[in-house]
């Protein structure tokens, strides 16, 4: 598959890498800073534009990643979708709902797969979480909670993510997409959330550092989380209460610590279910991610992490965004 890369920084450069180890090809990078389309562009021998239009439009890509910030997902995407590209998006799928939606519109009304960056599904530990999940291991799911925060780099506050005009928020729209859309993978769709946010270190008012979501299900099960920008020590924590038992998972790799994952009964008489495991070793997800993405277009399938799971995790980053604002709970329509 002949794959354009939309925007060259950071995480361009890991998609190219990805990509380069399932031996598709890299045939046209863009960035609008032309010296960084040509030095991602030149290790993998493609053509570089300053103009994301060239990519959509070329009839030699087949797929185009979106590695832009969100403030361009919804005009890149939308057109790289309308030119019969598939499309893999960083998450968030989109700054606010209606961006979202307007991609996700998109999504079905061409013939091409589109999904949303959600490496964290792809982490050994979780993975291996939703498998005893979904045996029913720990009997039905009642909860989940997670703690997930970064202490932030020097001059975080300068940065991109911090500016809602480009971003569409703060750290609830940065990780806080992971954490929802890992909920919703996990326990299914939600009825009403409340959210607080706050802004209690960095400078950079009116978007938040901190963020609190709870999360309520049709049947009135609850959901809860916090996450961080200024969590000094980089944090993933994720428990999941079942009728029979738990399951732990801590550390995503990197600064957060080898990942492990501990599977626990509700009781010492129920001590012959439980287990630990522990991942070492370098991430891979953004490969497992890729790959996961090119054999749902060989196979003619749906992504995991589709069009519809990046709408739903803007949905509900969007309601608890209100919540926040309003300071009651709000219904998810």
């Amino acid at each position: 598959m002949k794959v354009g890369i939309i925007g060259a920084g950071r995480q361009g450069w890991r998609r190219a890498q990805a990509i380069d180890v399932s031996r598709d090809d890299i045939t046209f990078v863009s960035d609008i800073d032309a010296q960084a389309a040509e030095n991602l562009a030149v290790v993998y021998r493609a053509n570089h534009t300053v103009n994301w239009q060239d990519v959509v439009r070329d009839s030699n890509v087949d797929s185009v990643i979106v590695c832009t910030p969100p403030l361009f997902h919804a005009e890149i995407v939308t057109s790289a979708l309308e030119n019969g590209k598939h499309v893999l998006c960083e998450k968030p799928l989109a700054r606010n709902l209606k961006e979202a939606q307007d991609i996700f519109h998109a999504s079905v009304s061409n013939a091409v797969k589109l999904k949303c960056g959600f490496n964290y599904r792809h982490f050994p530990a979780i993975k291996q979480a939703k498998q005893w999940c979904d045996q029913g291991v720990i009997g039905d799911l009642l909860l989940m909670r997670c703690r997930h925060g970064i202490g932030g780099r020097q001059d975080y506050d300068s940065e991109w993510r911090v500016q809602s005009s480009v971003s569409g928020g703060g750290e609830l729209i940065d990780q806080g997409s992971h954490v929802v859309d890992l909920f919703r993978w996990f326990m299914g769709e939600f009825s009403e959330v409340f959210g607080i946010t706050e802004t209690s270190y960095w400078d950079i008012e009116p978007v938040e550092d901190n963020a609190f979501g709870l999360l309520r299900q049709p049947n009135n099960r609850i959901s809860s989380f916090h996450v961080s920008w200024t969590q000094w020590k980089n944090l993933f924590s994720l428990e999941i209460i079942g009728s029979k038992g738990s399951i732990s998972v801590d550390g995503i790799g990197g600064s957060y610590g080898s990942q492990e994952v501990v599977l626990a009964g509700r009781n010492d008489a129920d001590s012959d279910m439980n287990k630990r495991i522990e991942f070492r070793g370098v991430s891979e997800t953004w490969i497992a991610e890729w790959q996961e993405f090119s054999d749902a277009i060989k196979d003619n399938r749906e992504p995991m992490a589709n069009a519809k799971d990046g709408l739903e995790a803007v949905r509900l980053i969007d309601a608890l965004y209100r919540s926040s604002e309003l300071g009651q709970p709000i219904t998810i329509n």
